[in-house]
């Protein structure tokens, strides 16, 4: 039986744990069991990145939000390749996979 390999996955989120510290990223990515709860200033990081996101929105009319859950990457994908084959030039949430790494 063949082991399906998943893709590591690139956030906006992670990259700002490895522009803070290398290690906060190396154990999110290798030993996710020790990360701590969601802090209350985190959370009011994220709610930020969220209201940016609807701010964009807002900015590009007419472009299309992928709407696939962060735990669905291949619909993501697959929603993404489907919005630019229907010649969609402004997307949102957007999901790509390259060199193994899903972004």
């Amino acid at each position: 039986m063949t082991k399906k390999v998943r893709p590591h996955r690139l956030s906006k989120s992670r990259v700002m744990k490895c522009i803070q510290c290398h290690k906060a990223l190396y154990l999110t990515v290798n030993e996710p069991d020790v990360a701590t709860d969601t802090t209350p200033a985190q959370q009011a990081i994220f709610d930020q990145g969220h209201a940016v996101g609807h701010e964009a929105q807002k900015r590009f009319p007419g472009g299309k939000l992928i709407e696939a859950a962060h735990t669905e990457p291949e619909r993501a994908v697959a929603d993404t390749a489907k919005a630019i084959t229907a010649g969609v030039n402004v997307l949102f949430e957007a999901g790509f996979i390259h060199d193994g790494v899903l972004v």
